[in-house]
């Protein structure tokens, strides 16, 4: 058994959490896993330790909890003397930008050049000025940005159940982007990118310990794997802006005309017309805000508006009554999610002074929608 770096895991996200888990089944000479649980405050670490330290996990519709034991905290640690520790590997999992930004600047004392940190599913554009924490360029850790596509927040792949500490684990794979974020994109260059991700691959303790926990969920039999890809910067941007462009034509438009479901706008008329302008919008916007994108070599198919056009469209036609039913209930009680992805663009287009009227215009009739939907769904007169 080869020695097992300590890792730290912040937040409140249960991605997070089954992370940790997956890091502390990792076999090594130690009777606890070299991974602590950094909560938020004294009363959670009091009801965690109350359940024996223990986080257990249901997989898929078994219903058998399987427990494990962890170490936790919830301040920064220190040594003997008072002085604050180095964190050497450090994960956050939050469910905002807010939340993301709280964290680091909690823990951000006890990080150091050395340091490695994983953001797990930051928002998009959360890492912008991200750099900016740190006063001097030597104090910037390694960021890490870990990324699981096609997330859906109203029926997410890990969540908690019944308990805090207790989650489920719904499908029998998890695919996660890893990738590291370069620290100057001004000057981004994309063959640079691939070779520090190679070296990243073979040098830095958190990705490597990542990956071995990975490849431990294939060989051995476990009701969850764990499948961890590695990608560029450039790359994992890239599929991150298809994702956004296609989340904020289906979410947008399906409060616009009060659809059940998805697949209930293709009974529009002139759908198409309305996406393709969209789409085009959209794309020209992030192509004006990361203009290094361009250095890409496949850029200009990723991000072609007639093949991201089709991926709508796929998405549409196969949506039904899979929906989770509480995105269903977001259009009445203004949970924020048909907003939040036009919201970006229109951020963007302002500073670039950018005219992107479709997106503007749809953007303000589901916020027109919501509130009406709202109102009548708390109208007991109806």
């Amino acid at each position: 058994m080869q020695r097992v770096p300590r890792v730290y895991a912040a937040g409140s996200s249960p991605l997070g959490f089954y992370l940790a888990s997956q890091i502390a089944r990792i076999p090594s000479h130690n009777k606890f896993p070299e991974v602590i649980l950094l909560l938020e405050d004294e009363k959670k670490l009091n009801r965690f330790l109350y359940k024996d330290s223990n986080l257990d996990f249901q997989f898929r519709k078994n219903n058998v909890l399987l427990p494990i034991q962890m170490m936790a905290s919830c301040n920064p640690p220190v040594y003997s003397n008072g002085e604050l520790s180095v964190i050497e590997n450090l994960i956050i999992s939050a469910p905002t930008s807010p939340s993301f930004y709280s964290t680091l600047f909690k823990y951000k004392n006890s990080l150091n050049g050395s340091s490695n940190i994983l953001l797990i599913n930051p928002e998009f554009g959360f890492l912008k000025g991200l750099h900016s924490l740190w006063k001097e360029k030597t104090e910037v850790p390694n960021i890490l940005i870990g990324f699981v596509k096609n997330y859906d927040s109203f029926n997410p792949p890990v969540r908690f159940v019944k308990e805090e500490f207790q989650l489920r684990v719904n499908p029998p794979q998890l695919d996660f982007i890893v990738s590291y974020f370069p620290t100057n994109l001004k000057n981004y260059s994309y063959s640079n990118d691939l070779e520090h991700l190679k070296y990243m691959k073979e040098k830095n303790p958190l990705l490597k310990i990542i990956s071995k926990a990975s490849s431990l969920s294939f060989s051995l039999p476990r009701p969850n794997k764990l499948n961890v890809m590695h990608s560029t910067y450039g790359e994992l941007l890239i599929i991150r802006m298809e994702e956004l462009i296609v989340n904020s034509c289906i979410d947008s438009l399906t409060t616009v005309y009060d659809c059940i479901y998805p697949s209930d706008l293709l009974k529009v008329d002139n759908l198409e017309i309305i996406v393709s302008n969209v789409i085009n919008e959209q794309i020209a916007v992030l192509k004006r805000e990361f203009k290094f994108i361009t250095n890409i070599p496949f850029t200009n198919i990723a991000l072609d508006s007639k093949r991201i056009y089709n991926v709508v469209n796929n998405k549409i036609v196969q949506s039904n009554a899979s929906i989770h039913k509480h995105k269903l209930q977001s259009n009445h009680l203004n949970l924020k999610y048909s907003d939040a992805n036009p919201k970006v663009f229109m951020k963007y287009a302002r500073y670039r002074q950018m005219n992107i009227l479709w997106t503007e215009t749809i953007m303000n009739l589901a916020e027109e929608q919501k509130q009406l939907n709202r109102t009548k769904f708390f109208d007991y007169h109806n």
